[in-house]
């Protein structure tokens, strides 16, 4: 409504007024104010969006709009012909807010992109991100005036903190790209624009384009703004969903499945409970095993995983073809370049070319990039082709046919454990082992009723009734509301999640006195199977049998994934190959012109055409496997 106003006052006022208006009513003047309304009004859509939780890309969105709005106000305050009324203080704000949304865009791009797994985009954003919110920080540490000290301390303190995790978050993107990922930082020019997602405009209230309406007194006293909720209660709010986000997932989610994780470690490390299955089922194959070779069967087996080797190598070995032939085009025409300039040294033709060593630095470049990421893939094929070799005895094995398969299982028949004493271990192992499932399956229900009650937990009512109690016990008529005025509605609210963390600390004890109990009854359990070399044959089998099924399903993975990178990168190699036969062909019409075709240098079959590829076939952008990302495999068959 009040960038209603100002446009009212801007196109239709302004216009109908005869004598000299004041400065603050010229239309510059206006015009910033309206920027400044509508820019307020879309931080509000902005805040909104980060408070419900919408897609990082859509948040950027928004924050580009309030960009473009005080990018607006800065302009037609700064504008050199119209009497400026915007003081410095003013301009310094605009600029300020300005930034700070410009550095949250592209913050907000940079998850967007982490997410995608386009780290080269993230840390573009980044840095991007960095010079905005390093600039506006810029301005507050340069102006110290008294002027500038009236800067709310909230945005003061909001730039700081926010400038912290960008220089944070940038170090750890930069670093994590130039050790794992290696992915191509592209340059801030070719990165996609962040479209402004436009929220707000000019609404004239009613009661000032028809007051006519309104003439009653009672219309016309009422508060414009009543209905309107302090912004702070929004601050509120989001700061309570952030400590309420910290206790719950970071806190108590968080410790409840690192013991599920640790329980889970130590029952494999310990062989359980594959070694008890060994022993109850002393010959045929557990039905997890059969479930896992009947999928294996399904897919291929390990035949259908060497032909996704052997596809993976024919079409690694076509994309270095390709580079092969860009590089040799344009060696090929720099060599000819080469011989012009001797030939031709007293040409003004030739001295007013420009050299091909500095026409195709960017082709180069470009060469350089995809020979290291074609290198780095070949690395992640020589890992699988590696992890192939290691367990496809095992998975040969899972490929063959139920009967076969359990053939090659030894059995234990007439060699389990019959002694009573031996019976009881295994009893008391089987009930631990239990009460394991049982805690694990309890907790993750009570991870779920929790997840479901902080989902549910609306602090927004509570909120309005503490601002009115506030205001009704306050002295004075007009109370400015401060985010420390609900600390103590904060912690009462919080305290319904903080018993959870004694829950927490039950479990861990629980969890340690129950694993301490199955790695005493596990130890009873070897010493009863000491005597028996084809139980622990069996086993051992059992063991790395399962672990070849997963291994099985990580390759066939993988091997896809690699298939659909190699045919994504060839499509931008044929482009660059494209480029660099165009460009060559391009340079010897240029010799071809200069010397009538007669020449030496008018060489058969058009020069460059020799190169011309004929490999390119249509595919999406490669952005679904980023070879430069190893594979790392920690697990080894164990010995029978």
């Amino acid at each position: 409504n009040a960038a209603g106003v100002f446009e009212h006052l801007r196109e239709k006022c302004i216009g109908e007024c005869r004598s000299t208006l004041t400065a603050d009513l010229s239309s510059c003047h206006l015009t910033c104010l309206e920027s400044i309304a509508l820019a307020l009004a879309q931080e509000c859509a902005w805040k909104s969006a980060v408070i419900k939780g919408f897609k990082d890309g859509t948040v950027a969105r928004l924050a580009m709009q309030v960009v473009v709005l005080y990018d607006n106000a800065l302009e037609a305050a700064q504008n050199p012909d119209a009497p400026s009324v915007v003081s410095r203080y003013w301009g310094n704000y605009i600029s300020i807010k300005k930034l700070y949304f410009e550095a949250e865009a592209r913050n907000r791009k940079a998850i967007e992109a982490l997410s995608n797994s386009q780290h080269g985009q993230e840390v573009a954003q980044l840095q991007l991100a960095r010079d905005a919110i390093n600039e506006a920080y810029q301005i507050i540490e340069e102006d110290k005036t008294r002027a500038m000290r009236k800067l709310n301390p909230m945005l003061v303190n909001e730039i700081k903190s926010f400038r912290n995790t960008i220089l944070e978050t940038t170090q750890r993107a930069v670093s994590d790209n130039d050790i794992i990922y290696l992915d191509a930082v592209p340059p801030p020019s070719s990165l996609p624009p962040i479209m402004p997602a436009k929220m707000t405009r000019p609404s004239l209230p009613e009661i000032i384009a028809s007051p006519e309406n309104f003439s009653g007194e009672s219309d016309l006293g009422s508060p414009l703004f009543k209905a309107l909720l302090p912004f702070v209660v929004h601050e509120a709010a989001s700061v309570y969903e952030d400590r309420k986000e910290q206790l719950v997932v970071r806190d108590i989610i968080a410790s409840l499945d690192e013991l599920t994780a640790q329980s889970e470690n130590i029952l494999s490390s310990l062989n359980l409970p594959y070694a008890l299955e060994a022993v109850e089922k002393p010959i045929g194959v557990p039905p997890s095993l059969l479930s896992a070779s009947d999928q294996i069967r399904s897919e291929g087996g390990l035949n259908a995983l060497r032909r996704l080797v052997i596809t993976i190598k024919r079409h690694r070995s076509s994309a270095t073809e390709i580079l092969k032939k860009s590089q040799e085009a344009l060696d090929a025409e720099l060599a000819e370049d080469n011989e012009l300039r001797q030939t031709h040294s007293d040409s003004d033709f030739v001295r007013s070319r420009t050299p091909s060593s500095e026409l195709t630095v960017g082709l180069r470049t470009q060469l350089q990039h995809y020979s290291a990421i074609l290198a780095k893939a070949k690395e992640s094929d020589n890992s699988m082709e590696g992890m192939l070799e290691t367990w496809g005895g095992y998975i040969g094995i899972l490929s063959l046919p139920r009967d076969e398969l359990e053939q090659k299982i030894p059995s234990t028949t007439g060699s389990s454990i019959d002694d009573p004493h031996h019976a009881l271990v295994i009893e008391r192992l089987h009930g631990f082992l239990d009460e394991v499932k049982e805690m694990t399956r309890q907790r993750r229900a009570n991870i779920k009723e929790l997840r479901q009650f902080a989902a549910s937990d609306d602090i927004g009512p509570a909120l309005n009734t503490e601002m009115a109690r506030l205001s009704a016990a306050s002295s004075t008529p007009i109370m400015k509301f401060e985010l420390y005025h609900f600390e103590d509605l904060f912690n009462s609210r919080l305290e319904e999640y903080r018993k959870w963390s004694q829950y927490v600390e039950d479990e861990r004890e629980a969890q340690k006195e129950l694993l301490d109990c199955i790695q005493e009854a596990n130890q009873a359990f070897i010493s009863a199977r000491k005597n028996h070399p084809q139980l622990e044959a069996r086993e051992s089998m059992l063991a790395n049998l399962e672990l070849a099924a997963r291994h099985f399903n990580m390759l066939s993975s993988n091997l896809h994934e690699g298939i659909k990178f190699y045919d994504d990168l060839k499509v931008q190699l044929d482009k660059l190959n494209n480029s660099c036969l165009d460009f060559a062909l391009a340079r010897q019409m240029d010799i071809t012109e200069m010397t009538g075709g007669n020449d030496d240098h008018d060489r058969g079959n058009g020069g460059y055409r020799q190169y011309t590829d004929t490999t390119s076939t249509a595919s999406p952008n490669p952005t679904t496997w980023d070879p430069s990302m190893p594979l790392q495999y920690i697990s080894r068959p164990r010995k029978n």
